[in-house]
């Protein structure tokens, strides 16, 4: 898993957050599309997003440029927030695609312990619960606040699990996993794959491949 940043937002950092989630669902906008627009890294963006650190200044005028509001609206929006804002939201889901994709991230080193430490970090969840989400049965729509504990815990972006349409993102997050694995297997040290951003994910499969055809012959 990857290794969380010290220090909790503050209780207006978390409502900055919410306003920008407001504006985006809103605006009908994805995630991946929200990042591209205001210049951000997926890695970057999702660390905030998740409070694992802090959106100063110059993000929050930067997202407010895509949203085509001012930076004081967008905290307006913030300081405007209700308790009852703070409800976890549902979200539509496709079962299937949904266990395919915790399914190729079980498959790694965290699978076996995958429900006590998403427990210890405060997500609902049972030993029943992740197995209907690996066997796709339960209803259509998931608890946001779960999906992002999951992306989380196997250290993958949250686009992977909350937006189950953009093969792009399914296609990247994957290659980047199953060469981080290849690496694991051969004894080589880990290496971050995100630090390949300017390498497709097709070439990346093909790195993988030649690791794991070495580890073979070897």
């Amino acid at each position: 898993m990857g290794r969380r940043l010290t220090g909790a937002p503050s209780p207006f950092s978390r409502q900055i957050v919410k306003a920008i989630i407001r504006l985006r669902d809103e605006a009908g906008m994805t995630n991946v599309e929200l990042i591209k627009r205001a210049g951000f890294s997926p890695n970057y963006f999702y660390l905030r997003l998740r409070g694992d650190t802090t959106f100063d200044t110059n993000d929050i005028e930067k997202i407010a440029l895509v949203f085509n509001v001012s930076p004081a609206a967008l905290m307006t929006i913030a300081t405007s927030l209700t308790d009852e804002d703070d409800a976890d939201k549902l979200v539509a889901v496709d079962r299937l695609e949904l266990a395919r994709r915790l399914g190729f991230l079980a498959a790694g080193p965290h699978a076996d312990d995958s429900v006590l430490a998403l427990q210890a970090g405060g997500a609902a969840i049972t030993e029943e619960k992740w197995a209907a989400l690996l066997s796709a049965t339960g209803p259509r729509q998931e608890a946001h606040s779960l999906l992002t504990a999951l992306a989380g815990h196997f250290d993958v972006s949250e686009a992977y699990l909350l937006e189950l349409g953009s093969n792009e993102v399914a296609q990247r997050v994957e290659a980047e996993v199953d060469f981080q694995r290849a690496l694991t297997e051969s004894g080589a040290n880990s290496v971050a794959a995100r630090a390949l951003g300017v390498v497709s994910p097709s070439a990346l499969i093909a790195i993988t491949e030649a690791i794991r055809s070495i580890d073979r012959r070897q």
